[in-house]
């Protein structure tokens, strides 16, 4: 017992890692495939380093050579993707509890606080979807809670490095506090190393402002609430009340704030605007857009700013203890049908297209996101959701059209290209990138809004390349 006594921070926050662990993993583990609309992106990635010794696409980011080498210890891809997020999901309950006892707050209130981020389905759904933004968010806190400067710089660029968004929260966080700590020789120092590092392909640079291009409303908007718009159907009740837990925090950390001003440390001030812009009120708010992803944060950050409150410590434990039971069961809020992109029916896609057609005729394919990251992986053809570059042929690159209807392929088709059109899955056609050219511009002609609306409605790749993806391209 005096061990227990001496040690109870330690195993309580032990246990509580371990528990986020194992609850995450059988989170994703709810399907064979890698959770997330990016989740073959990674899968991906991972594989042709390991396979061919060079990332698919340029994108110099720390969550990599993390996939990468649980992959070659467990010898599959998609098992080490779980058990890589499950793991990310325990150091960032490890991170928060840690600086959350380092501020001397009671450990039945930090139970409470890191219990409720184990329970949090609105965490799972960050962590499965975006474990790269996850890796940045926990090296994000490590280097706002180091008070070695040395400490704090390595984790400062290494921030930058995993994830533009937490680097460029990271960034603000950094500008904070070198305008009162540090030196104007040691800032300029620090600008040029950072503006060094961006010039890696995937590293946040200034050209990814035109990220933001449309990602603003004039109409103000709740964050929590926007996100049940998102999902109005398909989140469990554990789920709806973890949003209005959300919203609790919110109303709660801003209360104290404001009641606590005068003596906050800079740290809880940068955590302040962090949380601050993970709520911007201004931000488009879709699935996907600028404001969604922001906000996924939200829970982790306003956690770290709710103070000590006296409760009883009966009623703490009691708690904490209430929390962890739902945790066990708050896991299978995460529905794969629900939140991942329909997987089987891609898988079926790309079997029709490995049967149908020769890589060595079509080494290119054109499909839409987490389609082409699939036929990457599981074929030996290479795929991209843009436009085919200027340089290759565009006889040699296969299509795969979604979005418009079979009669008005055939009514913009002539007739030697309508016998190149082939369905290949309910909804699917295939079609060399020549004759779907010559498509779109006899259409366009045409200009039938209901045509059009298909043809660049978003399931038809139909932009070059942007420059912040393309930047440093290698092959």
């Amino acid at each position: 017992m005096e061990w227990f006594s001496r040690n109870k921070a330690a195993v309580a926050g032990t246990a509580l890692t371990v528990l986020s662990v194992v609850l995450r993993f059988l989170a994703s583990d709810q399907t064979p495939h890698p959770t997330g609309w990016d989740g073959y992106y990674y899968v991906m990635q991972v594989h042709s380093w390991i396979t061919h010794g060079y990332l698919q696409s340029p994108d110099f980011s720390l969550i990599y050579p993390f996939f990468t080498v649980i992959a070659w210890i467990v010898g599959d891809v998609i098992l080490a993707f779980k058990i890589g997020i499950a793991l990310l999901s325990g150091l960032l309950v490890a991170v928060v509890f840690g600086s959350l006892v380092k501020r001397n707050i009671p450990l039945s209130w930090v139970c409470i606080l890191c219990a409720y981020l184990v329970f949090s389905p609105l965490t799972t759904y960050f962590i499965l979807q975006f474990p790269k933004n996850t890796l940045g968010l926990i090296l994000l806190l490590v280097c706002l809670g180091s008070t070695n400067r040395v400490v704090m710089a390595l984790f400062f660029i290494a921030t930058i490095m995993t994830h533009r968004m937490t680097g460029g929260l990271v960034m603000i966080g950094g500008a904070i506090y070198a305008l009162k700590y540090i030196p104007w020789k040691w800032i300029v120092a620090g600008i040029v190393v950072v503006s060094a590092i961006s010039l890696l392909p995937g590293i946040i640079h200034i050209s990814d402002l035109a990220r933001l291009d449309n990602q603003f409303t004039a109409i103000p908007h709740w964050s929590p609430f926007e996100f049940y718009q998102i999902f109005p159907n398909s989140l469990s009740p554990l789920f709806k009340a973890d949003l209005v837990i959300v919203s609790v925090l919110i109303v709660t950390s801003f209360y104290v704030v404001i009641g606590k001003r005068k003596t906050m440390p800079l740290t809880s001030w940068i955590l302040f605007t962090i949380a601050c812009i993970s709520i911007f009120p201004f931000f488009k708010f879709g699935a996907g857009d600028i404001g969604q992803r922001f906000f996924l944060i939200a829970p982790v950050i306003f956690i770290m700013l709710m103070p000590h409150v006296e409760w009883n410590p009966r009623i703490q434990w009691a708690t904490a203890v209430v929390i962890i039971l739902l945790a066990t069961f708050s896991f299978e809020s995460y529905k794969p049908n629900s939140f991942d992109p329909p997987n089987e029916r891609y898988r079926y896609i790309v079997e029709k297209l490995e049967t149908r057609y020769n890589h060595l005729d079509y080494p290119l394919v054109i499909a839409h996101n987490s389609l082409a990251e699939m036929i990457i992986f599981s074929t030996d053809f290479d795929a991209l959701n843009w436009l085919p570059p200027e340089d290759m042929q565009p006889r040699h690159v296969l299509r795969l059209i979604n979005g418009v209807n079979y009669p008005d392929l055939r009514k913009y088709l002539d007739a030697r290209d309508r016998m190149k059109l082939r369905p290949i899955a309910s909804g699917y056609f295939a079609l060399p990138e020549d004759a779907w050219q010559r498509l779109v511009a006899a259409a366009t002609k045409d200009n039938d809004p209901r045509v059009m609306a298909g043809i660049f409605g978003g399931s038809n790749p139909m932009d070059k390349r942007p420059y912040y993806l393309n930047k440093g391209k290698i092959r």
